[in-house]
């Protein structure tokens, strides 16, 4: 964490008030992410068709799945349900945070109805 502000000297000598201080964090390291359910290659029949997306990843990040927006909780977790296709389906889970570092997973399911 860096604090970062401004100060003025003229060439008599006199000071100017310290502009705002604002805080700014490095981050260089992409978010975790962890994703639980659906598995890679995993094959539903039937019924099962909304299946639950769940994972985690870190607290105050922006997660999508399919270019949807999910809501992570405040310990990282995320669950949402994904309609399917006949057929194979491709799902695209990509977390991002406040520096724009990301981090993509995808994943192939196959569902028979």
């Amino acid at each position: 964490e860096n604090e970062i502000y401004a100060e003025a000297n003229d060439n008599q000598g006199q000071e100017s008030e310290p502009s705002t201080t604002y805080k700014v964090t490095l981050d260089s390291e992409a978010p975790q992410l962890e994703v639980s359910q659906p598995q890679d290659g995993q094959r539903f029949f039937d019924k099962d068709s909304p299946i639950t997306v769940a994972g985690k990843t870190e607290a105050e990040t922006d997660l999508t799945i399919n270019n949807r927006f999910v809501l992570v909780k405040d310990d990282g977790s995320f669950s949402v349900t994904q309609s399917l296709t006949s057929g194979d389906n491709q799902i695209e889970i990509i977390v991002r945070d406040d520096a724009g570092n990301e981090t993509k997973k995808s994943l192939k399911v196959n569902y028979t109805p």
